[in-house]
């Protein structure tokens, strides 16, 4: 019985170190290059797409503005998670 809950131990021990690894990883890839990148490349398809639909509906400036507050919306929750 003992030799079993030693077993336990270990594999408890063994899977806390992986899981700190996993996170210390992920922290270490996460840079200021990523940020800019996911914030500038929202701002970017924001803009085109939003530019698409205002010229498909013929309007000035609505649909640039509604997709590039959502694309800014959508790359902040991406930085947030690969934060977390």
């Amino acid at each position: 019985m003992e030799k079993l809950n030693n077993l336990k131990q270990k594999i408890s021990e063994h899977k806390h170190r992986q899981e700190s690894k996993v996170v210390e990883t992920k922290n270490k890839n996460f840079s200021a290059i990523t940020v800019s990148s996911e914030i500038i490349g929202a701002v970017i398809f924001g803009f085109i797409i939003g530019n698409f639909f205002d010229n498909l509906f013929n309007t000035r400036f609505i649909f640039k503005l509604l997709m590039l507050l959502l694309a800014m919306m959508a790359s902040f929750y991406t930085i947030y998670k690969s934060i977390k």
